[in-house]
């Protein structure tokens, strides 16, 4: 099939795109393989396909209940909201469990203009893996994680984000004024 490239002007948004196939995207949702936005001359996003591994920790509080995050901390506190700083729960760091697949796939909706960034947390292809430091159970660490698996790098994790869904998206609703360059996936 052949590419085609080429420049879209939508109302003030221009689209450059590199699709593979037989005519333009002028409209619909393209799967990116990446995707930028940019205005007055400056990216204010940017994101590319992408797929990799996430680690899995386990943390267990007083009460013998557990949860998952990606993070390596001594303890986290979970809070019951974003307004109370007073009202959360201690976890403590019980260990490493193993590793999940994780995917980052962008969507560009051209006529609502708005990107979908989608993170896909799914079990790992090999059930255990050992390295030099740390035996992981990646089966566990699917299991786990189904229950509630925390991404973040903090230590104060608020009750009203928890995942319990691995599939997750955010969107970004695009202004006119904005240049949106993309490359549609081939695969």
């Amino acid at each position: 099939m052949k590419k085609l490239f080429g420049v879209a002007l939508i109302g003030m948004t221009a689209l450059l795109c590199s699709c593979s196939q037989k005519v333009q995207n002028s409209s619909g949702v393209v799967d990116c393989y990446s995707v930028s936005v940019s205005t007055s001359g400056k990216t204010v996003f940017d994101g590319k396909y992408s797929k990799g591994k996430s680690k899995v920790y386990e943390y267990k509080n007083e009460d013998g209940e557990y949860v998952y995050t990606n993070t390596q901390l001594n303890s986290i506190k979970i809070y019951a909201n974003d307004y109370d700083e007073y009202d959360y729960e201690e976890y403590t760091l019980k260990g490493f469990i193993g590793y999940l697949s994780v995917e980052y796939n962008y969507l560009y909706d051209i006529d609502k203009n708005v990107i979908e960034s989608r993170v896909v947390f799914s079990e790992y292809p090999i059930a255990t893996t050992t390295t030099m430091d740390e035996k992981a159970d990646n089966k566990k660490a699917f299991e786990c994680a189904k229950k509630g698996y925390y991404t973040t790098n903090q230590q104060k994790i608020i009750k009203t984000i928890e995942e319990d869904d691995l599939e997750r998206s955010t969107y970004r609703k695009v202004g006119t004024e904005c240049v949106v360059a993309y490359q549609a996936k081939w695969f």
